[in-house]
């Protein structure tokens, strides 16, 4: 059975870039849309996006499926159902291809039945980048519940460690100006416990701590 994907689309008044109306008249041929017009302060400069992707499946269903399948297939196959969602992340590139003035996502999140994913600082090479972000996803879920990480409820990432005030503080990477996705594969946050635990995952060593501080 194929499901329409909803799509949760926010950004500023006045973008100040080109190209989003005739984007959205492109995703409303494939995808339930819903486009907000919102004023935020953070948002003046008018470049930035915010985009929710609601899906319904488990997580790592349907991440193991699109690793296997391929981002850039048209049909994501899991279990019982069937997913298009290669367009998006198609128009988002044809955006970023297309204006002078560059378009930031400031969070794209995915909204399965089990886990929040929130990737921060997004601004181009969408299809590449996500479809690495899968492919690091499909092991390190497996890997977290093999180290006692249950009830997984939202995984948020890229997070970068600052001096702040011979202090260490930690951000969530919103003005990431990397094209490489390897900037996206240094600390995540993982939330478990049904929000009540948080840990930081640090890819490179596979090294998992819990934490209590904020995370700016």
């Amino acid at each position: 059975m194929k499901e329409k994907i909803l799509i949760r689309l926010e950004h500023n008044y006045s973008p100040s870039f080109e190209g989003l109306d005739e984007m959205v008249l492109e995703l409303e041929k494939k995808f339930i849309i819903q486009r907000r017009q919102i004023w935020m302060a953070s948002a003046s400069e008018g470049e930035e996006i915010w985009i929710q992707v609601f899906i319904n499946a488990k997580a790592i269903d349907f991440i193991l499926a699109a690793v296997s399948g391929g981002l850039i297939y048209d049909i994501i196959k899991t279990k019982a159902k069937e997913f298009i969602i290669k367009p998006l992340f198609k128009q988002l590139d044809i955006l970023a291809d297309k204006t002078d003035c560059l378009p930031r996502v400031r969070t794209f999140k995915f909204e399965f039945d089990d886990i929040t994913i929130k990737i921060y600082g997004l601004h181009s090479n969408y299809t590449s980048i996500i479809g690495m972000l899968f492919q690091s996803l499909s092991t390190v879920i497996p890997k977290l519940h093999s180290k006692g990480i249950t009830n997984i409820s939202a995984i948020n990432l890229p997070i970068i460690e600052q001096v702040r005030v011979d202090e260490l503080e930690l951000q969530y990477d919103i003005f990431n100006e990397s094209k490489d996705y390897r900037s996206y594969l240094k600390i995540w946050e993982v939330i478990s416990g049904f929000g009540c635990i948080r840990h930081l995952y640090y890819l490179e060593n596979e090294e998992l701590k819990e934490f209590y501080d904020k995370i700016y």
